[in-house]
């Protein structure tokens, strides 16, 4: 009688600590993709919405619970939907008989805004691609960072952006020139959430 009570306790807790663990990951998920305020904690609506910036194709679309929901990234030129901050994505070449294909994963995608000083910052990680075309193919990884200052009207965001790219077999991005000279973005919102 004994052993089948401490059985019974034992799978009792097992089954609580499972349940712990599992809320702890999906919080952790819940997080992962999501806009960090600070001081305040609360997303501000101005943020929600598309915003594109001004050259190379980027959008961003937050959520108004301050979740990354979409972006359109500079190595693949249409929308990419995430779920909780990173995805999974094949896509078909132009020419799927010359064994043409993108496949990429992206995640984390997440950032914080200062509501104080009107500066938000956004990382988008592309863990790994690979674009395959007839002449050759292109495989790597790609990181990009976004910082700046929101507009006093809400409508502009002064970005400077950073974008390492490390493509297999080839020489190593300069991190430090990089960091020295980011590229100038004005994103605009084009629409609202």
């Amino acid at each position: 009688m004994r052993k089948a009570i401490s059985l019974f306790i034992l799978s009792i807790c097992l089954f609580y600590l499972a349940g712990c663990q599992e809320s702890i990951e999906k919080e952790k998920q819940e997080k992962q993709g999501q806009v960090v305020v600070t001081p305040d904690g609360k997303f501000p609506r101005f943020l929600a919405g598309t915003w594109k910036a001004d050259k190379n194709d980027w959008q961003i679309t937050f959520g108004k619970n301050g979740n990354i929901s979409s972006i359109v990234h500079i190595l693949w030129a249409e929308k990419i939907d995430l779920e909780q901050g990173q995805g999974y994505y094949y896509i078909d070449g132009p020419d799927p008989n010359e064994g043409t294909y993108a496949y990429f994963t992206i995640g984390p995608c997440e950032g914080s805004y200062d509501s104080a000083a009107r500066q938000l910052k956004v990382k988008i990680i592309m863990n790994e691609y690979e674009i395959r075309l007839p002449p050759g193919s292109l495989k790597g990884r790609n990181e990009d960072y976004f910082e700046g200052k929101i507009s006093k009207d809400g409508t502009k965001w002064y970005a400077d952006w950073r974008s390492f790219g490390y493509l297999d077999e080839a020489q190593l991005p300069d991190i430090n020139d990089i960091n020295a000279n980011p590229e100038k973005l004005v994103f605009s919102k084009i629409d609202a959430k």
